[in-house]
């Protein structure tokens, strides 16, 4: 496994900062409460915190390093669950849809909500590193999009509704000591200078050594030994309690000053009216003459076929969609798949007949019809805001 060393700086005013040497250990079932103290404490503070559902039952932690390009270099792309961590010069997060846009600071993170669309661009002279760490699907714990792979987490049961997820920050001077309290769910810490020295609070083995740019998902409460020469610092990403759903109403974005456009649409077909808006990921396959229906799995890149978005044709049609229809052409690129952005609502995605479809949630998907061209009836709504279809092109 690839483990890069961070070039993180910190802040003078972050390295002056007064941090106490214990954190109180808080119960793990009081951090269940929604109106709990904070993970960190009075010790650590929050850098970053959102409320996100994680959208697999089983999930892992990710933690890539990555860099963010110059303004116009840089792609959008969907994103996991997660944070972004500014770690030399500052980077910009720029929301494709809502025009929203955070400025990060070297120490400092923004919370990524899941399948947010965004431009991540170095707000220096040069390109800039920065991390991501990311709840995703166990399957997709090694992929990278194209930076460098710290730490793929082993899978663990997710827990069910929305949580608190908080990204804190620990700087320690060298040979101190400070406590982790366990939050009940696993916990990525990652290094980001100096190094520190990790193990059970209470009996068990030998600590783990972690230097700058590695990182380990921990669970249960842990002592956290700083041990490099000068200050180390640290954060780590938990989850916390559920928090009870929103009822408000989506905002009505249709006077045109959504930065979208005049009618209320994005160029990828999401809908900025009031209407919730869900994704549909897309993966096209091209799979040997060997290959039946038997061998095809969920939508999810595997090796029985070769990913080609060229092989076959697909249109999606639907009332809610700019010109009716959406193509293949049409999809956003994404972190691991693309995706078409629609609203909530009924659609049918029409294919040749010499491929197979496998859509996830497998009940999202109604009767199919045709001979010649094959319809594959698809419903968009609060239980299926996320689907995921593989088309297979079979020979």
């Amino acid at each position: 496994m690839n483990r890069p060393r961070s070039s993180f700086r910190s802040s003078p005013a972050l390295i002056a900062g007064t941090v106490a040497l214990l954190l109180t250990l808080i119960p793990t079932r009081a951090l269940a409460d929604p109106n709990a103290p904070g993970p960190g404490g009075t010790s650590f503070p929050v850098i970053a915190q959102g409320v996100g559902a994680i959208s697999t039952d089983r999930a892992a932690w990710r933690v890539v390093k990555d860099t963010a390009q110059l303004p116009g270099d840089a792609e959008p792309l969907e994103r996991a669950l997660g944070f972004a961590l500014a770690t030399d010069d500052a980077v910009l997060v720029t929301d494709e849809n809502t025009g929203a846009q955070q400025r990060l600071a070297a120490a400092e993170a923004a919370f990524i909500p899941e399948g947010a669309v965004q431009r991540h661009e170095s707000l220096g002279d040069a390109p800039a590193p920065y991390f991501r760490l990311a709840l995703v699907p166990p399957e997709d714990a090694d992929f990278t999009a194209g930076g460098d792979l710290v730490l793929a987490g082993e899978p663990f049961a997710a827990p069910s509704g929305r949580r608190d997820l908080d990204l804190i920050l620990g700087n320690l001077r060298s040979g101190t000591t400070a406590t982790l309290s366990d939050s009940g769910f696993p916990t990525v810490l990652l290094t980001l200078t100096g190094s520190f020295s990790v193990g059970v609070a209470e009996g068990g083995g030998g600590p783990t050594t972690l230097a700058a740019g590695e990182a380990m998902v921990i669970q249960g409460d842990r002592k956290v030994k700083a041990t490099g020469p000068n200050a180390s610092v640290f954060v780590a990403a938990v989850i916390g309690p559920e928090i009870p759903s929103s009822s408000a109403q989506p905002i009505d974005q249709s006077n045109g000053n959504d930065g979208t456009g005049n009618d209320g649409t994005t160029d990828n077909g999401s809908d900025n009216t009031g209407k919730q808006v869900g994704s549909i990921g897309v993966w096209v396959y091209d799979c040997p003459p060997d290959v039946s229906y038997q061998d095809l799995t969920v939508p999810y890149p595997t090796g029985t076929c070769t990913e080609d978005p060229a092989a076959t044709f697909a249109t999606l049609t639907g009332d809610n969609l700019p010109g009716g229809h959406l193509t293949l052409d049409d999809l956003t690129p994404g972190e691991g798949n693309n995706f078409w952005s629609v609203p909530y609502g009924d659609y049918t995605l029409a294919t040749d007949n010499s491929v197979q479809v496998i859509v996830d949630p497998a009940d999202a998907l109604g009767e199919t019809t045709g001979n010649t061209a094959i319809l594959w009836p698809l419903t968009i709504n609060a239980d299926h805001p996320n689907l995921s279809i593989g088309i297979y092109l079979l020979h």
